[in-house]
């Protein structure tokens, strides 16, 4: 949903988190390629081997999607400051691909919980400061 493949469909819990992120999404034009769409936590490193990915979640997004999911992940679950982002100014579109990774990130959340029974809300409150940030960053 967040990368337009499939319509958008927001329950009423969400709707505060995820109408500002919409309304600031506008299209991108970058070629789609097979990446690893949840990377955040999923790399096992030990000492001197080589980094083990796991848990692969194959996803036909822009490359830069990965990063824009695990940027988020860094920002929401690990507290890293927005200054991360000066890292990643000349990635073209870059912001656009955060608004969608954040929107993800919230949509999954919901799903869990509506339809897993796992997970809580809270999980999504976490996510407002950054959400706040991006939109008014968009706008710049």
């Amino acid at each position: 949903m967040a990368c337009g493949e499939e319509r958008i469909r927001i329950q009423e819990e969400i709707k505060p988190y995820c109408t500002n992120l919409i309304k600031n999404i506008r299209p991108i034009k970058l070629k789609n390629q097979i990446i690893h769409g949840d990377i955040s936590g999923n790399i096992l490193f030990s000492k001197n081997k080589l980094p083990a990915i796991i848990d692969l979640s194959l996803y036909y997004s822009p490359a830069d999607f990965a990063l824009a999911v695990m940027v988020i992940d860094a920002l929401v679950w690990e507290e890293v400051s927005t200054k991360i982002l000066s890292l990643y100014k000349n990635k073209k579109y870059f912001i656009q691909l955060l608004l969608r990774a954040e929107l993800r990130r919230i949509l999954e959340i919901w799903l869990c919980i509506e339809k897993l029974g796992s997970g809580n809300i809270n999980n999504i409150n976490k996510h407002k400061k950054l959400i706040d940030y991006l939109c008014k960053i968009t706008r710049k």
